[in-house]
């Protein structure tokens, strides 16, 4: 199934609002009921206007059509969503194997409408957005983690600096970054399973870029312990399961810790189930 996404999110740092829209395809969904619990597939295209990360979903669209819909197949469906919807209620269409559903959410009750006509737009953008970039090369980016008298040290390892000179232009400069243990020791702390939160922000200080693009631009990121050999952390982790994460938002990025417990492989949250909390919003 071809499984469309819009959501207006707001950041919970800054307070900005606006709609992301997401494309999968080869999603293991047959009806909104199951979202939460299926594999969304393969993530085809997104429109972001609020980067993800501690954002809060305020009402949102989905919509499950056949593989290899096009956008006009999907326009017939949110019509008959904007005609059929009651003002404070969820809204449900169906047209032609194409199925539709808003949630209100939390949009306050007398700008439904408007954020009804904003979401659908945003969906339409992402049904006609361009398929996203395969990694141009399946070699992940190493970062080489070092000790030292105060710390560890983080550095790019020679060849993957070279690489990344290429796409940041000639002017770009290595750095390293040495974290004293007390820093690390804090971000463990605050409930950051191997340093996640940390570690993203590393990659961005000595790449220049973040994570999701390192993944479309070279297949990943990893530290690997520069003595041994041993990855220490990565990007996209191995061992992840279909699932949605209740801080981040991203799909597909759980990792099954046991004892109903689940982690975000992208932001370190830690929760109770495998999200899509949006899937029963109300």
């Amino acid at each position: 199934m071809l499984y469309l996404t819009a959501q207006r999110v707001v950041s919970s740092e800054t307070g900005r609002t606006g709609i992301n829209a997401f494309r999968y395809a080869n999603a293991a969904v047959r009806s909104f009921e199951f979202l939460q619990t299926s594999d969304v597939g393969v993530l085809e295209a997104q429109v972001i206007e609020v980067p993800p990360g501690g954002n809060d979903i305020l009402c949102y669209i989905d919509v499950l059509a056949p593989d290899g819909t096009p956008p006009a197949g999907i326009k017939p469906v949110l019509e008959a969503l904007g005609q059929g919807w009651s003002k404070g209620r969820r809204g449900t269409a169906e047209v032609d194997d194409v199925r539709a559903l808003f949630v209100p959410g939390r949009a306050p009750a007398e700008a439904a409408r408007e954020e009804l006509d904003a979401l659908v737009r945003g969906l339409l953008a992402v049904a006609d957005a361009a398929p996203s970039q395969p990694p141009t090369e399946a070699r992940p980016i190493t970062i080489l983690v070092s000790a030292r008298p105060d710390g560890l040290r983080y550095a790019l390892s020679p060849e993957s600096a070279q690489r990344l000179r290429r796409l940041n232009g000639p002017d770009w400069r290595q750095v390293s970054v040495t974290v004293a243990d007390d820093v690390a020791a804090d971000f463990a702390r605050v409930a950051q399973p191997a340093f996640g939160e940390l570690n993203r922000s590393l990659v961005r200080t000595l790449t220049g870029v973040d994570v999701l693009r390192l993944h479309s631009e070279f297949g990943g990121v990893r530290f690997v312990e520069q003595a041994s050999g041993k990855t220490l952390w990565e990007w996209p982790a191995p061992d992840v399961r279909p699932g949605y994460c209740l801080s981040c938002h991203q799909h597909g990025m759980l990792r099954d810790a046991g004892a109903n417990t689940f982690v975000c492989a992208y932001c370190g949250n830690i929760q109770s189930s495998d999200g899509l909390w949006v899937a029963t919003l109300s």
